[in-house]
């Protein structure tokens, strides 16, 4: 049974189309993500692990050759680093939120916050009001493309009131010839026999 599940099959029911899948045990997928992750674990070892332990093996090094009051400062600059770190990854997150705040009171896509957000709060304003700008320019543009008829109407042009004919088809003008030739066919061509 188990030579079955590793052969290929085709399911109909999966709606596949006909495309053949390979069916594995639990026992075989847990062999393959076994076998994957001890290529990353030997992986990690070889490239990753030795510049790590280098680095830690310098840093006792060095901090072995410090006094006390030394090593006291360095302790502090880390912790300064880390707060400040922190402090500006707090300041960006902040940004962001406001920026999607500025963005929503203007009826705009917050998607766009990751790109216009700035820690200054005047940075942030003129950002969102080019965007807003711009935005709007050419969402009118593309609304006025999509808009677009074959012709405009003119003003207070209405429909032509029907052709009637007095005179003979001889004394007619060449634009009344035209106007009776759109409006009336038959009319046109009775009257180009009589003459």
């Amino acid at each position: 049974m188990s030579e079955d599940k590793n052969k290929q099959t085709q399911d109909p029911a999966a709606g596949n189309d006909g495309k053949n899948e390979k069916t594995f045990t639990r026992a075989q997928l847990a062999a393959a993500a076994k076998e994957q992750a001890e290529k990353a674990v030997e992986d990690f070892k070889k490239s990753s692990l030795p510049d790590l332990i280098q680095q830690a093996v310098d840093k006792t090094k060095r901090d072995a050759t410090l006094s006390a009051q030394e090593r006291a400062e360095e302790a502090i600059k880390e912790r300064e680093q880390k707060v400040a770190a922190k402090a500006a990854a707090l300041d960006k997150r902040d940004a962001l939120t406001a920026t999607k705040a500025l963005l929503a009171d203007k009826g705009l896509p917050t998607k766009f916050a990751d790109l216009l957000a700035d820690t200054d709060a005047t940075k942030r304003e003129a950002n969102v009001e080019s965007f807003m700008d711009t935005f709007n320019d050419e969402v009118h543009k593309k609304t006025l493309d999509k808009a677009k008829g074959g012709k405009t109407p003119g003003a207070g042009e209405g429909p032509k009131p029907k052709v009637t004919v007095t005179k003979k088809f001889k004394d007619m003008t060449y634009d009344e010839r035209t106007a009776l030739y759109r409006e009336d066919k038959d009319k046109y061509f009775q009257l180009k026999q009589e003459g």
